[in-house]
Protein backbone atom coordinates (compact mmCIF):
# COMPACT_ATOMS: atom_id res chain seq x y z
CA UNK A 1 0.00 0.00 0.00
CA UNK A 2 1.11 3.50 -0.45
CA UNK A 3 2.38 5.84 1.93
CA UNK A 4 -0.03 8.51 2.43
CA UNK A 5 1.35 11.68 2.37
CA UNK A 6 1.31 14.06 4.95
CA UNK A 7 -0.72 17.58 4.97
CA UNK A 8 1.13 20.69 3.15
CA UNK A 9 3.54 22.36 6.28
CA UNK A 10 2.68 19.41 8.75
CA UNK A 11 4.93 16.31 9.53
CA UNK A 12 5.10 14.11 12.79
CA UNK A 13 7.24 13.62 14.66
CA UNK A 14 7.24 11.13 17.71
CA UNK A 15 3.53 10.86 16.79
CA UNK A 16 3.06 14.70 17.28
CA UNK A 17 2.56 17.00 14.83
CA UNK A 18 4.93 20.00 13.58
CA UNK A 19 4.19 22.65 11.11
CA UNK A 20 7.23 23.48 9.20
CA UNK A 21 8.05 25.44 6.15
CA UNK A 22 11.16 26.19 4.20
CA UNK A 23 12.98 29.38 4.26
CA UNK A 24 13.66 31.24 1.31
CA UNK A 25 17.75 31.71 0.61
CA UNK A 26 17.41 34.88 -0.35
CA UNK A 27 16.31 36.33 2.95
CA UNK A 28 17.64 33.13 4.64
CA UNK A 29 20.90 35.18 6.26
CA UNK A 30 17.55 37.03 8.45
CA UNK A 31 16.55 34.14 10.16
CA UNK A 32 19.87 33.27 11.64
CA UNK A 33 20.88 31.27 8.40
CA UNK A 34 18.04 28.79 9.34
CA UNK A 35 16.99 26.44 6.24
CA UNK A 36 13.86 25.67 7.91
CA UNK A 37 10.94 27.02 10.48
CA UNK A 38 10.26 24.25 12.74
CA UNK A 39 7.07 24.79 15.42
CA UNK A 40 5.61 21.99 17.56
CA UNK A 41 1.49 22.22 17.61
CA UNK A 42 1.49 19.79 20.37
CA UNK A 43 -1.39 17.90 19.23
CA UNK A 44 -1.64 13.92 17.69
CA UNK A 45 -4.57 14.82 15.92
CA UNK A 46 -4.08 15.81 12.80
CA UNK A 47 -7.81 17.80 12.48
CA UNK A 48 -6.33 20.22 15.63
CA UNK A 49 -2.96 20.48 13.61
CA UNK A 50 -4.37 21.66 10.44
CA UNK A 51 -6.70 24.27 12.76
CA UNK A 52 -3.68 25.20 14.40
CA UNK A 53 -0.97 25.38 11.08
CA UNK A 54 -2.96 27.99 9.21
CA UNK A 55 -1.89 31.03 11.47
CA UNK A 56 1.25 29.86 11.75
CA UNK A 57 2.17 30.04 8.38
CA UNK A 58 0.31 33.03 7.94
CA UNK A 59 3.00 34.74 10.60
CA UNK A 60 5.86 33.06 8.74
CA UNK A 61 5.02 34.74 5.34
CA UNK A 62 4.30 37.91 7.01
CA UNK A 63 7.74 37.58 8.16
CA UNK A 64 9.13 36.85 5.22
CA UNK A 65 7.93 39.15 3.27
CA UNK A 66 9.20 41.32 5.29
CA UNK A 67 12.41 40.22 5.47
CA UNK A 68 12.19 40.34 1.57
CA UNK A 69 11.28 43.86 1.69
CA UNK A 70 13.76 45.10 4.32
CA UNK A 71 16.35 44.25 1.62
CA UNK A 72 15.34 46.83 -0.71
CA UNK A 73 12.65 49.41 1.49
CA UNK A 74 15.24 52.19 3.81
CA UNK A 75 11.63 52.15 6.09
CA UNK A 76 11.21 48.49 7.07
CA UNK A 77 15.21 48.17 7.03
CA UNK A 78 15.13 51.13 9.13
CA UNK A 79 12.83 49.01 11.83
CA UNK A 80 14.81 46.00 10.83
CA UNK A 81 17.51 47.34 12.29
CA UNK A 82 16.37 49.12 15.19
CA UNK A 83 15.00 46.41 16.60
CA UNK A 84 17.77 44.36 16.21
CA UNK A 85 19.35 46.84 18.43
CA UNK A 86 16.91 46.38 21.38
CA UNK A 87 17.10 42.80 21.19
CA UNK A 88 21.04 42.88 21.35
CA UNK A 89 20.69 45.47 24.34
CA UNK A 90 17.93 43.60 26.19
CA UNK A 91 20.35 40.08 25.79
CA UNK A 92 23.74 41.76 27.50
CA UNK A 93 25.23 42.37 30.71
CA UNK A 94 25.29 46.07 32.00
CA UNK A 95 28.84 46.07 31.05
CA UNK A 96 28.85 45.66 27.39
CA UNK A 97 25.39 47.04 27.42
CA UNK A 98 27.38 50.80 27.71
CA UNK A 99 29.22 49.76 24.98
CA UNK A 100 26.68 49.11 22.90
CA UNK A 101 24.64 52.38 24.08
CA UNK A 102 27.78 54.32 23.70
CA UNK A 103 28.42 53.32 19.86
CA UNK A 104 24.90 53.45 19.03
CA UNK A 105 25.80 57.42 17.68
CA UNK A 106 27.95 55.93 15.59
CA UNK A 107 25.68 53.24 13.92
CA UNK A 108 23.05 55.67 13.45
CA UNK A 109 25.68 57.98 11.56
CA UNK A 110 26.11 55.11 9.37
CA UNK A 111 22.37 54.79 8.48
CA UNK A 112 22.18 58.05 7.56
CA UNK A 113 19.27 58.24 9.13
CA UNK A 114 17.55 61.85 8.17
CA UNK A 115 17.40 64.73 10.28
CA UNK A 116 16.93 64.68 14.11
CA UNK A 117 13.34 63.11 14.29
CA UNK A 118 14.65 59.73 12.49
CA UNK A 119 17.73 59.62 14.42
CA UNK A 120 15.13 60.39 17.25
CA UNK A 121 12.70 57.64 16.39
CA UNK A 122 15.19 54.89 15.67
CA UNK A 123 16.67 55.58 19.26
CA UNK A 124 13.15 55.61 20.71
CA UNK A 125 12.59 51.89 19.23
CA UNK A 126 16.16 50.71 20.25
CA UNK A 127 15.59 51.72 23.91
CA UNK A 128 12.30 50.13 24.02
CA UNK A 129 10.04 53.89 24.40
CA UNK A 130 8.52 53.20 21.11
CA UNK A 131 7.42 50.05 19.38
CA UNK A 132 6.28 49.03 15.67
CA UNK A 133 2.43 49.14 15.82
CA UNK A 134 2.24 45.61 14.81
CA UNK A 135 5.17 44.00 16.41
CA UNK A 136 3.44 41.94 18.88
CA UNK A 137 -0.50 41.41 16.44
CA UNK A 138 0.54 37.92 15.54
CA UNK A 139 1.28 36.69 19.71
CA UNK A 140 -2.02 38.61 20.32
CA UNK A 141 -4.04 36.76 17.55
CA UNK A 142 -2.83 33.26 19.32
CA UNK A 143 -4.38 34.33 22.50
CA UNK A 144 -7.81 34.74 21.48
CA UNK A 145 -10.32 31.83 22.14
CA UNK A 146 -12.22 32.84 19.13
CA UNK A 147 -13.21 31.34 15.33
CA UNK A 148 -10.47 32.03 12.94
CA UNK A 149 -13.52 33.84 10.49
CA UNK A 150 -13.16 35.89 13.60
CA UNK A 151 -9.39 35.73 14.29
CA UNK A 152 -8.77 36.64 10.96
CA UNK A 153 -11.30 40.05 11.01
CA UNK A 154 -9.32 41.05 13.67
CA UNK A 155 -5.99 40.47 12.49
CA UNK A 156 -7.15 43.06 9.54
CA UNK A 157 -8.63 45.59 11.42
CA UNK A 158 -5.42 46.03 13.47
CA UNK A 159 -3.37 45.69 10.52
CA UNK A 160 -5.12 48.61 8.89
CA UNK A 161 -4.63 50.74 12.17
CA UNK A 162 -0.96 50.04 11.94
CA UNK A 163 -0.21 51.04 8.08
CA UNK A 164 -2.16 54.43 9.78
CA UNK A 165 0.09 54.37 12.85
CA UNK A 166 3.59 52.59 11.86
CA UNK A 167 4.99 53.27 15.82
CA UNK A 168 2.93 53.05 18.93
CA UNK A 169 4.06 56.24 20.01
CA UNK A 170 2.02 57.90 17.26
CA UNK A 171 -1.08 56.90 18.42
CA UNK A 172 -2.22 59.40 20.44
CA UNK A 173 -6.55 60.48 21.47
CA UNK A 174 -6.60 63.24 19.43
CA UNK A 175 -4.89 61.53 16.40
CA UNK A 176 -7.56 58.10 16.73
CA UNK A 177 -10.42 60.57 16.82
CA UNK A 178 -8.87 62.26 13.55
CA UNK A 179 -8.64 58.83 12.16
CA UNK A 180 -11.84 58.12 12.90
CA UNK A 181 -13.60 60.98 10.84
CA UNK A 182 -11.24 59.96 7.98
CA UNK A 183 -12.29 57.05 8.07
CA UNK A 184 -16.04 57.82 7.55
CA UNK A 185 -15.96 61.20 6.01
CA UNK A 186 -13.04 60.03 3.92
CA UNK A 187 -13.32 57.27 3.08
CA UNK A 188 -17.06 56.63 3.54
CA UNK A 189 -17.19 53.87 5.79
CA UNK A 190 -20.53 53.51 7.94
CA UNK A 191 -20.04 53.65 11.61
CA UNK A 192 -20.53 50.15 12.58
CA UNK A 193 -17.64 49.34 10.57
CA UNK A 194 -15.71 52.08 12.07
CA UNK A 195 -16.80 50.52 15.21
CA UNK A 196 -15.42 47.54 14.68
CA UNK A 197 -11.89 48.64 13.77
CA UNK A 198 -11.62 50.92 16.99
CA UNK A 199 -12.98 47.77 19.23
CA UNK A 200 -10.62 45.37 17.82
CA UNK A 201 -7.76 48.08 18.34
CA UNK A 202 -8.78 48.43 21.72
CA UNK A 203 -8.38 44.73 22.52
CA UNK A 204 -5.02 45.00 20.83
CA UNK A 205 -4.08 48.00 22.63
CA UNK A 206 -5.07 46.38 26.07
CA UNK A 207 -2.80 43.36 25.13
CA UNK A 208 0.46 45.83 24.71
CA UNK A 209 -0.50 47.23 28.09
CA UNK A 210 -0.83 44.19 29.88
CA UNK A 211 2.61 42.86 28.28
CA UNK A 212 4.34 45.96 29.01
CA UNK A 213 4.98 46.93 25.17
CA UNK A 214 3.25 50.41 25.80
CA UNK A 215 2.67 52.14 28.97
CA UNK A 216 0.01 52.22 31.02
CA UNK A 217 -3.01 54.14 31.57
CA UNK A 218 -6.22 56.03 29.31
CA UNK A 219 -6.41 53.64 26.35
CA UNK A 220 -6.44 56.00 23.35
CA UNK A 221 -9.08 54.38 21.53
CA UNK A 222 -11.58 54.62 24.64
CA UNK A 223 -14.98 56.67 23.59
CA UNK A 224 -13.77 57.48 20.08
CA UNK A 225 -16.01 55.43 18.52
CA UNK A 226 -18.91 56.75 16.28
CA UNK A 227 -22.45 56.64 17.99
CA UNK A 228 -24.70 53.98 16.65
CA UNK A 229 -26.88 56.90 15.51
CA UNK A 230 -24.54 58.31 13.75
CA UNK A 231 -24.75 56.91 9.74
CA UNK A 232 -22.80 57.70 6.88
CA UNK A 233 -25.37 58.39 3.69
CA UNK A 234 -25.38 55.21 2.35
CA UNK A 235 -23.93 55.84 -1.95
CA UNK A 236 -26.64 54.71 -4.20
CA UNK A 237 -24.50 52.32 -6.39
CA UNK A 238 -24.14 50.46 -2.83
CA UNK A 239 -27.99 49.32 -2.23
CA UNK A 240 -28.94 46.02 -2.99
CA UNK A 241 -31.58 45.60 -5.18
CA UNK A 242 -34.07 42.35 -5.71
CA UNK A 243 -34.12 40.89 -8.71
CA UNK A 244 -37.48 40.58 -11.04
CA UNK A 245 -39.07 37.29 -10.86
CA UNK A 246 -38.62 37.60 -14.91
CA UNK A 247 -34.89 38.49 -14.48
CA UNK A 248 -34.14 35.80 -12.17
CA UNK A 249 -35.80 33.22 -14.24
CA UNK A 250 -33.63 34.58 -17.04
CA UNK A 251 -30.76 33.82 -15.18
CA UNK A 252 -31.83 30.42 -13.64
CA UNK A 253 -32.46 29.36 -17.76
CA UNK A 254 -28.70 30.83 -18.49
CA UNK A 255 -27.04 28.64 -15.40
CA UNK A 256 -29.50 25.15 -16.47
CA UNK A 257 -27.93 25.89 -20.40
CA UNK A 258 -24.53 25.71 -19.12
CA UNK A 259 -22.37 22.77 -20.35
CA UNK A 260 -20.51 22.06 -16.81
CA UNK A 261 -21.13 20.41 -13.78
CA UNK A 262 -20.18 23.09 -11.46
CA UNK A 263 -22.66 25.49 -13.83
CA UNK A 264 -25.60 23.05 -12.72
CA UNK A 265 -24.35 23.13 -9.16
CA UNK A 266 -24.68 26.63 -9.16
CA UNK A 267 -28.62 25.99 -10.87
CA UNK A 268 -29.56 24.27 -8.55
CA UNK A 269 -28.91 26.95 -5.68
CA UNK A 270 -30.14 29.60 -7.81
CA UNK A 271 -33.89 27.46 -7.60
CA UNK A 272 -33.65 26.38 -3.83
CA UNK A 273 -32.87 30.04 -2.95
CA UNK A 274 -35.69 31.57 -5.16
CA UNK A 275 -38.22 29.05 -3.26
CA UNK A 276 -37.01 29.76 0.26
CA UNK A 277 -35.60 33.22 0.21
CA UNK A 278 -32.68 31.77 2.14
CA UNK A 279 -29.45 33.39 2.62
CA UNK A 280 -26.55 31.05 0.32
CA UNK A 281 -24.73 29.90 2.74
CA UNK A 282 -28.03 28.55 4.65
CA UNK A 283 -28.23 26.51 1.58
CA UNK A 284 -25.19 25.43 0.98
CA UNK A 285 -25.16 23.99 4.70
CA UNK A 286 -28.21 22.02 4.73
CA UNK A 287 -27.16 18.24 5.76
CA UNK A 288 -29.70 15.55 4.39
CA UNK A 289 -30.75 14.55 8.07
CA UNK A 290 -32.64 18.30 8.25
CA UNK A 291 -34.43 17.89 5.38
CA UNK A 292 -38.21 16.52 6.16
CA UNK A 293 -41.69 15.81 3.87
CA UNK A 294 -42.80 19.36 4.22
CA UNK A 295 -39.58 21.24 5.56
CA UNK A 296 -35.60 21.52 6.02
CA UNK A 297 -33.64 22.83 9.30
CA UNK A 298 -31.88 25.57 8.65
CA UNK A 299 -28.81 24.92 11.56
CA UNK A 300 -26.56 27.38 11.07
CA UNK A 301 -27.07 31.07 10.57
CA UNK A 302 -25.58 34.56 11.02
CA UNK A 303 -28.57 35.50 13.39
CA UNK A 304 -30.57 33.72 15.96
CA UNK A 305 -33.57 34.13 14.46
CA UNK A 306 -31.81 32.30 11.33
CA UNK A 307 -32.29 29.31 12.92
CA UNK A 308 -35.44 27.81 12.00
CA UNK A 309 -37.25 25.46 10.00
CA UNK A 310 -38.58 26.85 6.57
CA UNK A 311 -41.42 25.49 4.86
CA UNK A 312 -40.84 23.69 1.34
CA UNK A 313 -42.50 24.90 -1.97
CA UNK A 314 -44.37 22.53 -3.99
CA UNK A 315 -42.42 23.12 -6.77
CA UNK A 316 -39.08 22.28 -4.45
CA UNK A 317 -40.10 18.84 -3.15
CA UNK A 318 -39.12 16.60 -5.71
CA UNK A 319 -35.80 18.77 -6.35
CA UNK A 320 -34.88 18.11 -3.03
CA UNK A 321 -35.64 14.07 -2.77
CA UNK A 322 -33.14 14.28 -5.69
CA UNK A 323 -30.59 15.82 -4.38
CA UNK A 324 -30.86 14.02 -0.91
CA UNK A 325 -30.81 11.05 -3.14
CA UNK A 326 -27.80 12.61 -4.64
CA UNK A 327 -25.77 13.57 -2.11
CA UNK A 328 -22.39 11.77 -1.05
CA UNK A 329 -20.79 13.84 1.79
CA UNK A 330 -24.12 14.00 3.80
CA UNK A 331 -25.04 17.69 2.29
CA UNK A 332 -27.88 18.12 0.14
CA UNK A 333 -25.32 20.13 -2.24
CA UNK A 334 -22.41 19.71 -3.33
CA UNK A 335 -19.41 22.00 -2.82
CA UNK A 336 -16.03 22.47 -4.26
CA UNK A 337 -15.42 25.40 -1.99
CA UNK A 338 -11.62 24.65 -0.48
CA UNK A 339 -13.08 28.41 2.32
CA UNK A 340 -10.67 28.39 5.12
CA UNK A 341 -13.17 29.24 7.36
CA UNK A 342 -15.22 26.48 6.10
CA UNK A 343 -17.64 28.39 4.15
CA UNK A 344 -19.31 25.62 1.49
CA UNK A 345 -20.98 28.12 -0.20
CA UNK A 346 -18.06 30.79 -1.52
CA UNK A 347 -17.06 29.03 -5.21
CA UNK A 348 -20.93 28.89 -5.99
CA UNK A 349 -21.08 32.47 -4.47
CA UNK A 350 -18.12 33.50 -6.87
CA UNK A 351 -19.72 31.84 -9.90
CA UNK A 352 -23.12 33.81 -9.41
CA UNK A 353 -21.24 36.61 -9.35
CA UNK A 354 -19.45 35.95 -12.83
CA UNK A 355 -23.07 34.36 -14.37
CA UNK A 356 -25.02 38.07 -13.01
CA UNK A 357 -22.31 39.97 -14.57
CA UNK A 358 -22.49 38.32 -18.08
CA UNK A 359 -26.07 39.17 -18.10
CA UNK A 360 -25.46 42.77 -17.19
CA UNK A 361 -26.23 42.88 -13.48
CA UNK A 362 -23.85 45.63 -11.98
CA UNK A 363 -22.68 45.92 -8.47
CA UNK A 364 -26.20 46.80 -6.69
CA UNK A 365 -27.25 42.59 -7.56
CA UNK A 366 -25.60 39.70 -5.43
CA UNK A 367 -27.32 36.13 -4.89
CA UNK A 368 -28.61 38.19 -1.19
CA UNK A 369 -31.08 39.95 -3.91
CA UNK A 370 -32.67 36.50 -4.31
CA UNK A 371 -33.65 37.12 -0.89
CA UNK A 372 -35.09 40.03 -1.34
CA UNK A 373 -37.09 38.84 -4.47
CA UNK A 374 -38.96 36.45 -2.54
CA UNK A 375 -39.29 38.92 0.51
CA UNK A 376 -40.96 41.32 -1.83
CA UNK A 377 -43.27 39.14 -3.35
CA UNK A 378 -44.27 37.75 0.00
CA UNK A 379 -45.20 41.33 1.04
CA UNK A 380 -47.07 42.09 -2.28
CA UNK A 381 -49.07 39.20 -1.45
CA UNK A 382 -50.52 40.79 1.14
CA UNK A 383 -48.53 37.71 3.57
CA UNK A 384 -48.65 39.07 7.36
CA UNK A 385 -44.93 40.59 8.60
CA UNK A 386 -44.70 38.30 11.67
CA UNK A 387 -45.23 35.23 8.92
CA UNK A 388 -42.51 36.52 6.59
CA UNK A 389 -40.05 36.86 9.29
CA UNK A 390 -40.75 33.16 10.40
CA UNK A 391 -39.97 32.05 6.92
CA UNK A 392 -37.02 34.19 6.07
CA UNK A 393 -35.35 34.26 9.52
CA UNK A 394 -35.43 38.03 10.37
CA UNK A 395 -35.92 39.00 13.76
CA UNK A 396 -39.38 40.10 15.27
CA UNK A 397 -39.16 44.44 16.16
CA UNK A 398 -41.87 43.87 18.38
CA UNK A 399 -42.32 43.01 21.79
CA UNK A 400 -45.24 40.81 21.60
CA UNK A 401 -43.74 38.75 18.63
CA UNK A 402 -40.10 39.10 19.54
CA UNK A 403 -40.14 38.54 23.17
CA UNK A 404 -43.16 36.71 23.83
CA UNK A 405 -44.16 34.56 20.76
CA UNK A 406 -43.46 30.88 20.42
CA UNK A 407 -43.93 31.42 16.06
CA UNK A 408 -46.46 31.14 13.86
CA UNK A 409 -48.44 28.31 12.68
CA UNK A 410 -46.49 25.99 10.49
CA UNK A 411 -49.25 25.88 8.08
CA UNK A 412 -49.55 29.11 7.52
CA UNK A 413 -46.09 29.24 6.46
CA UNK A 414 -46.77 26.37 4.15
CA UNK A 415 -49.38 28.39 3.03
CA UNK A 416 -47.79 31.85 2.22
CA UNK A 417 -44.09 29.85 0.57
CA UNK A 418 -46.62 27.88 -1.65
CA UNK A 419 -47.85 31.23 -3.49
CA UNK A 420 -44.28 32.44 -4.12
CA UNK A 421 -44.44 31.77 -8.30
CA UNK A 422 -41.88 32.46 -11.15
CA UNK A 423 -42.49 32.66 -14.71
CA UNK A 424 -41.40 29.09 -15.74
CA UNK A 425 -42.78 26.50 -17.84
CA UNK A 426 -44.16 23.05 -16.61
CA UNK A 427 -41.80 21.38 -18.43
CA UNK A 428 -38.73 23.36 -16.83
CA UNK A 429 -40.27 22.87 -13.05
CA UNK A 430 -40.19 18.81 -14.34
CA UNK A 431 -36.30 19.30 -15.16
CA UNK A 432 -35.79 21.38 -12.00
CA UNK A 433 -37.39 18.66 -10.11
CA UNK A 434 -35.39 15.87 -11.59
CA UNK A 435 -32.43 16.85 -9.66
CA UNK A 436 -30.44 16.98 -12.79
CA UNK A 437 -29.05 20.49 -12.53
Amino acid sequence: MARLKNPKYLETRARRWYVTMDVPKDVRHLFDDKPRLVQSLRTESVTEAERRRDPIISTWRDQIARARTSLKDDTVKFQYTAEQWREDLAGVGEEERDVLEDVLPLHMDRLNLKGASERERFESIVIGKTRRTDEHLDEWLRSLDLTQKSVDQKASDVRRMAKKFPYTNDITKKAVKAWVTDLQKGEGYASATVRRFISSSKGYWDYLEDIEAVDGGANPFERVSPSKSSRTKPKPDTLRQPFSPEELVKLLRRAVNESSNESRGLASIIWFGMLTGCRIEELAQVRVEDVFEDRFKVSESKTNAGIREVPLHPWLKESVAAWAEQSDDGYLLPSTSSNKHDKRSDALGKRFGRLKTKEGFGRIYVFHSIRKTVSTQLEQLGVPENVSSDILGHEKKTMTYGLYSGGTLFADRIAAISRVSYPVSQSEIDRLSSGIV
